[in-house]
């Protein structure tokens, strides 16, 4: 065959002078080839054998080259041939980057089709929050003031539940703040609330706080100590309040000698915040509102206690055990006349109600050596992850 071959590709055809010629042109397009070396091709196959070039049909569309004679890259190849090769080759990619287009539009519509559920059912979700919201509506008040509509252990125990079934990438603190803000969406569905938040020294940790925990667009009313926090929220029973941790002894009457007890009208201590954390040091807060702490199954309760001069903290503590308290010095309050601390605040293990009885207990073994134990609210534990797991 000395002249030309018919391809059979349409109406296309080359003239090939010699096979060297037309080895040299696959060549440029790809690379040299070798001895029995197959090279992919998008749209036909060429097979070389002893000078002759005969087009052959394949699965793959394998370009096969044969052949003993070496490939002279220099010689002058067809032109036609060549842009053949070229125009395979970009058919190809062309062909992967609209099969990756396609595979790519797929799920972006798949992401398009759940963003639309998820919308439905955030919209679903506030309807009944509004539901709730009426049912609940005379029992959300005292003496016709409304109070906040938050029932911080139901909360708790959503999103332990959300966290025990987490799995994949999202983080779970990235959980936990999307249904923070939509706990709080719910919430002022039902009550429109503000928060009261500690802010001395243009401290700002206090109001991202307050924002993680209770959304985003919630207002709030920055104050220079914890006090005017607690009698914001005593005077205004439908906020909440954002109060630092106490110091371990504090000069002067103590802020959280304030809160009211169990069943009386007045703020008291309804959540430790963040209640997501990972071990690393974080700033930590106490939220305050007129709410009654609730069991969530896993609580620290705390306990205001009004100790006579001179008793020791280990006569105290000897107290609690006996009594059936395991419980931890949070702080001591101190009146500038005195060198006792008459005022003890601590963190009680589990949930400890009004009526427990080993308040009861506790009183009955103190004698005159305690003159008043109070629950002040408590809060339900946060979730501890591991470190780097958030």
């Amino acid at each position: 065959m000395s002249g030309a071959s018919n391809f059979g590709w349409g109406e296309l055809s080359a003239t090939i002078p010699h096979p060297k010629s037309l080895a040299a042109d696959a060549a440029s397009a790809f690379r040299p080839p070798r001895k029995g070396e197959v090279i992919e091709d998008a749209i036909s196959s060429l097979c070389l054998s002893r000078g002759t070039v005969r087009q052959r049909l394949l699965p793959r569309n394998a370009l096969i080259l044969r052949g003993s004679a070496p490939i002279n890259r220099r010689l002058p190849g067809e032109r036609g041939l060549t842009a053949r090769l070229q125009s395979s080759r970009e058919f190809g990619v062309w062909r992967f980057m609209n099969s990756e287009k396609s595979t790519l539009e797929t799920l972006r519509e798949e992401i398009d089709r759940i963003d639309n559920t998820l919308h439905d059912l955030l919209m679903h979700r506030a309807e009944v929050s509004g539901q709730i919201a009426k049912a609940k509506q005379p029992a959300a008040s005292i003496n016709g003031v409304p109070v906040p509509a938050l029932r911080p252990a139901r909360e708790a125990a959503i999103l332990r539940r959300l966290l025990a079934r987490h799995q994949g990438e999202m983080p779970a603190r990235v959980l936990v703040r999307i249904w923070r803000e939509i706990i709080a969406a719910s919430l002022r569905v039902q009550n429109k609330f503000h928060l009261h938040v500690y802010a001395a020294d243009n401290q700002s940790a206090f109001a991202d706080i307050a924002h993680d925990h209770f959304g985003s667009f919630t207002p709030l009313r920055l104050h220079t100590r914890p006090s005017l926090v607690v009698h914001a929220c005593a005077e205004e029973p439908y906020s909440l309040g954002i109060v630092p941790l106490p110091e371990i002894e504090e000069p002067g009457p103590s802020w959280w000698a304030q809160l009211a007890p169990a069943g009386e009208r007045g703020p008291r201590v309804v959540a430790k915040l963040p209640f997501v954390q990972d071990g690393d040091d974080v700033q930590s807060a106490y939220a305050i509102g007129t709410v009654e702490h609730e069991p969530s199954g896993d609580d620290t309760t705390l306990l205001l206690m009004e100790i006579a001069p001179g008793i020791s903290r280990g006569t105290l503590q000897n107290l609690l055990k006996s009594s059936g308290l395991e419980a931890k010095l949070v702080a001591a309050g101190r009146l500038l006349e005195k060198k006792t601390p008459d005022e003890i605040l601590l963190e009680v293990k589990g949930f400890v109600g009004k009526d427990d009885p080993r308040l009861k207990a506790l009183a009955e073994a103190a004698g005159d050596s305690v003159t008043r134990t109070a629950p002040i609210g408590g809060y339900a534990n946060p979730v501890m992850l591991p470190a780097r797991a958030s």
